[in-house]
């Protein structure tokens, strides 16, 4: 089963329970969250959550938790004043970072945690990030996460005091007038992350990056890059970049191509394309069984 934002209907988001069978379809009746969604993330196999923007007027970040089999909004928390939220949710199954956009101590990365009930809490645990993020990524272990920003960087951290550890320049830094960093996604074991950047002027070119990665410390390591076609737009909340479920291979969008990389996980080199009628303009890939 995955899960997959639906229409915006009134201020409210529709999410689905898509069947993944061959071909998927949509199981049930859609759970509705009070507001407009751009990210979201699973607990566990029933309990997922999503953040977004209020659309009553008061432009504040709302999270919620949902139990889709149930068509169930659980718990809804205010965030504050924000914009453009992404969330992930650690392995742990109770550590939720939320990354948000905003001016000054609103542009952050924020920790919540979730209970057995589904009622989340904001820790007050949080760290101001570089750029306005685009997405957020917590590390197999829940030690340490990533996130990455408009500014075309990375910042690493730990999750128990939100400690910046590593800000890293990612290859479309600098390279226009909008390079932007834009998703990112572990290995299995953590001791390897992929990130995408992209020189976001149309004429530049996007990159993708293999770093080694220290889950406990978060602790960022050697890299290794290739090219890609640029991706020219902010992809909030968006997952351009997914790893294979024995770590061998990583599948990456190239929306302007309408197809999906599959590049060896160590060397990045091209080993297959995915293309065909049923794969226009991809931009999100979520790879299951990992």
């Amino acid at each position: 089963m995955g899960y997959v934002r639906g229409e915006v209907t009134q201020g409210q988001t529709t999410i689905h329970v898509v069947d993944i069978e061959s071909p998927p379809v949509l199981e049930g009746t859609p759970t509705t969250v009070s507001y407009i969604a751009t990210d979201m993330a699973e607990v566990n196999a029933l309990t997922i959550v999503s953040a977004g923007r209020d659309a009553l007027g008061s432009s504040d970040i709302l999270v919620s938790s949902a139990v889709p089999a149930a068509q169930s909004e659980e718990d809804v928390l205010n965030l504050g004043p924000g914009s453009d939220a992404t969330v992930d949710v650690c392995d742990d199954e109770s550590t939720v970072l939320v990354a948000m956009n905003g001016t000054g101590s609103q542009r952050a990365v924020r920790k919540l945690k979730i209970d057995d009930q589904q009622q989340l809490t904001d820790t007050g645990d949080s760290f101001q990030t570089s750029a306005p993020p685009q997405n957020v990524h917590c590390a197999p272990g829940s030690q340490a996460g990533i996130v990455v920003n408009a500014l075309a960087k990375a910042q690493t951290f730990t999750t128990a005091n939100m400690n910046v550890v590593d800000t890293q320049n990612l290859a479309a830094h600098g390279g226009g007038t909008a390079s932007l960093g834009h998703s990112a996604d572990f290995s299995s074991g953590g001791n390897a992350v992929y990130v995408v950047s992209s020189v976001g002027d149309f004429t530049g070119r996007g990159h993708l990056e293999r770093f080694s990665f220290n889950p406990s410390t978060g602790a960022l390591g050697s890299s290794t890059q290739t090219m890609i076609e640029p991706v020219t737009r902010t992809t909030v909340g968006l997952e351009l970049v997914g790893v294979g479920p024995n770590d061998k291979t990583v599948y990456v969008t190239e929306w302007p191509d309408d197809r999906v990389l599959v590049l060896d996980a160590t060397t990045l080199s091209q080993q297959n394309v995915i293309s065909g009628s049923a794969i226009n303009a991809p931009l999100s890939v979520n790879v299951v069984g990992k």
